[in-house]
């Protein structure tokens, strides 16, 4: 694999960082709202928040881990001769260990 771009990648992730956190915030103002609210319409208000969030936030992730798996190939594109550490593959499943991350 040669090098390839990554500011496509790049762009999309920063975007979803971007919508999570106003995910994120916005989540914080329902929930905020929602101390002395008992109505349905508030909780399907504060499960349709959480939701969006959960799911930008997973969304987010994989954008972020398939942007960070094409930089570190992109690295060794740019550096053929040189011994790593770690395979593109495990830059990102160092991610899922916990304690290693």
């Amino acid at each position: 694999m040669g090098f390839q771009p990554l500011s496509g990648r790049a762009t999309a992730a920063a975007i979803l960082i971007v919508f999570v956190t106003v995910t994120n915030i916005a989540f914080d103002v329902v929930s905020f709202m929602m101390i002395d609210a008992s109505d349905e319409d508030a909780l399907a208000l504060f499960g349709t928040a959480g939701l969006l969030m959960l799911l930008g936030q997973v969304v987010a992730a994989i954008f972020f881990l398939r942007w960070l798996n094409r930089a570190a190939h992109n690295v060794r594109a740019f550096h053929p001769g040189a011994v790593f550490e770690f395979t593109p593959g495990w830059a990102v499943g160092w991610w899922f260990v916990p304690f290693a991350n």
